[in-house]
């Protein structure tokens, strides 16, 4: 009895066996699904793009836009300045030719007369009087710790 056999295990089937049809079927199933993989490729879009880079780039457009339009402000604003310096040219020119009118349109005399005749006096004929005001000086105000000496006084007097 020392003599133990080798099991062998013979890979026999018979044309209608259960086991033969679902050999059959599982490389039947092989077959299709390498069918379908050879037929459908993969789908991979042809631009990947990454969230982060799309949110940063949509953050520099938003950027670029505002700075444009600051530089169109201040294009705005830089014509303004010149328009309102042209314009304080023409109002200092016109003052100057209004200023110089003044001082040669008017006659001292003729003035005097038309005030004399309302019955205005000279300045020098009126009577002056002189008033003094003398302004009270006023007392500083105590510090924190004078007042409240001051209340300690007043409380225990």
């Amino acid at each position: 009895m020392d003599y133990k056999g080798e099991i062998q295990y013979v890979r026999y089937y018979s044309p209608d066996s259960a086991a033969r049809s679902l050999e059959r079927r599982s490389q039947r199933r092989a077959r299709k699904a390498e069918a379908k993989a050879v037929a459908r490729p993969v789908h991979r879009p042809a631009l990947q793009i990454r969230s982060y880079f799309l949110i940063g780039t949509v953050v520099a457009a938003v950027m670029v836009c505002f700075v444009f339009a600051g530089l169109v402000r201040i294009h705005q604003v830089e014509q303004q300045k010149t328009a309102l310096r042209q314009q304080i040219q023409l109002l200092e020119a016109e003052n100057l030719e209004l200023e110089q009118a003044y001082a040669e349109g008017y006659d001292l005399e003729e003035i005097r007369t038309a005030a004399e005749a309302m019955g205005l006096v000279p300045q020098e004929q009126v009577r002056h009087i002189k008033v003094t005001i003398e302004e009270p000086v006023e007392l500083p105000e105590p510090s924190f710790w004078q007042a409240l000496w001051q209340s300690i006084r007043e409380l225990f007097a």
